[in-house]
């Protein structure tokens, strides 16, 4: 597998004045690789194929990404009480992808399926806000009030054909010769999305040991498509959302908070159900109460928090009905819950002995699927009840001083296929290692991700379609700061 990437990320801020600063930013980058459709799986979930199986075809160009930002923001000063701030950004991305994708496991064999695709993304922005710092009797506020416009364009073009089934093997005989004549559909997508938004952080109590968050934001949002130039119907949506929050400092070195949120985002424009009606926008709400400490002088800071988050209209890709016609459809009304836990610590335990570790344990589960009652009480596809993580660094000094060693261990629990939730992928757990010299200013390092090679699935769309995770590697870097 051979991958080629450039890339270029030149900025510059310009202070023009002490009440006024322009930042500029440009960036782009260019990929190309074959495209790996992964390993497929037996129905418990094991691998029944060796990591080295690719299921590919190597004559194929394979898919390559080119992308390219560039933006300025510009904020001044107005006096002491307001500052303003101007943003324009330009974003577009271009994808080619030419390759062997898989679609299910029959028997023996893997039924795949030819693409050739050319997507072009275009996005606008612009945002103007201002803020504001003032009190009110013993209140302090710092409020936000702005505008926020999008326009996006997006131009997806793509030729798709079933191919003959292939043998499931380490060393799999794929060969095929794509069609001389290649009919490609188009799709068009136009989106125009307006959002007004507020904000107000209010100080209160002595110290101000009270803080309170209050905000809102209102989205109007168009959407415009064609499929092979037939017009389809618009969509129009629009929401309120709002947020509200507080944070009270029990102490100087611990404090509470609590917050609440909800969410809005529209579907893409071809998100429909089996009968081409176009799915209702995503909403969500989201709750949130923590414990915050800071420990040795604020050096070593951690987080608990317990959270509860909702979801309807989730869109969620119909796997049976693709497998069976190849036509793409969302279930309609899909509502996912989520609740669980975090624990958050990172830090210095001393001065030379630094540590970041975390730990998640998140209860996914679907509520409602018309559209497939099998899944009504399955969790989540794709997400693991448990997470942890825990990095631990060492700074030498005296004699060794400049040498730094590192290494710390990834676990994430059982799961399950993103679109079949009866699909269970084993628990893994990954150990990394590091070292590293500094003199002057020259940074020289090493670092060894999976050190003893461990094999495991990282993740999986369904059982013909799953990723190994990265195999033992080594990353060496060199760094200059002037």
């Amino acid at each position: 597998m051979k991958l080629e990437r450039s890339a270029i990320a030149p900025s510059l801020l310009w202070k023009i004045s002490d009440q006024t600063e322009l930042l500029l930013d440009f960036s782009y980058s260019k990929e190309k690789q074959p495209y790996d459709t992964g390993i497929p799986l037996d129905a418990e979930g094991k691998p029944l194929t060796s990591r080295e199986a690719f299921f590919g075809y190597p004559d194929l160009d394979g898919r390559s990404n080119e992308d390219v930002y560039a933006g300025y923001q510009l904020t001044h000063i107005l006096n002491p009480t307001w500052t303003i701030r101007n943003q324009l950004q330009y974003h577009r991305a271009h994808s080619e992808n030419e390759a062997l994708r898989a679609r299910s496991v029959f028997g023996n064999s893997l039924r795949m399926r030819y693409q050739n695709e050319d997507r072009v993304d275009d996005e606008v922005q612009f945002v103007l806000d201002a803020t504001a710092k003032f009190s009110t009797g013993a209140v302090d506020h710092t409020f936000l009030i702005g505008t926020d416009l999008i326009k996006q364009e997006s131009d997806f073009d793509r030729f798709r054909v079933n191919t003959p089934n292939y043998a499931i093997s380490d060393s799999p005989n794929v060969n095929f010769n794509p069609p001389a004549n290649q009919t490609q559909t188009k799709d068009i997508s136009k989106t125009d999305w307006m959002s007004i938004y507020f904000q107000d952080q209010m100080s209160l109590l002595s110290d101000d040991r009270l803080k309170l968050l209050i905000g809102g934001r209102f989205d109007d949002v168009v959407t415009k498509s064609s499929a092979d130039g037939i017009d389809t119907v618009d969509i129009k949506d629009q929401a309120f959302t709002g947020r509200a929050g507080m944070l009270y400092m029990l102490s100087d070195n611990h404090s509470v908070y609590f917050s609440s949120s909800q969410s809005f985002r529209p579907q893409f424009a071809f998100a429909v159900d089996i009968n081409g009606k176009p799915l209702d926008p995503e909403t969500g709400r989201q709750y949130e109460v923590g414990f915050k400490s800071a420990f040795f002088n604020e050096k070593l800071l951690s987080t608990i928090s317990v959270f509860e988050i909702k979801k309807k209209n989730v869109a969620v890709f119909d796997q049976s009905l693709f497998d069976s016609t190849g036509q793409n459809a969302y279930f309609p009304g899909v509502k996912q819950e989520s609740r669980g836990f975090e624990f958050d610590l990172a830090g210095n335990l001393t001065d030379q002995l630094k540590v970041i570790a975390n730990y998640s344990y998140t209860d996914t589960q679907i509520i409602e699927n018309q559209g497939d009652l099998s899944q009504e009480g399955l969790p989540i596809g794709g997400v693991s009840p448990h997470a942890a993580r825990i990095w631990m660094s060492y700074n030498f000094k005296g004699p060794l001083n400049g040498l730094g060693i590192g290494g710390g261990v990834r676990y994430v629990g059982e799961s399950t296929a993103q679109f079949d939730p009866n699909l269970e992928i084993d628990p893994y757990r990954v150990t990394d290692i590091a070292a590293w010299y500094s003199w002057d200013n020259i940074k020289a390092s090493i670092n060894v991700k999976n050190l003893f090679d461990e094999e495991y699935i990282v993740r999986a769309s369904n059982n013909s379609i799953a990723h190994y995770g990265a195999a033992r590697t080594i990353i060496g870097s060199v760094s200059i700061n002037f």
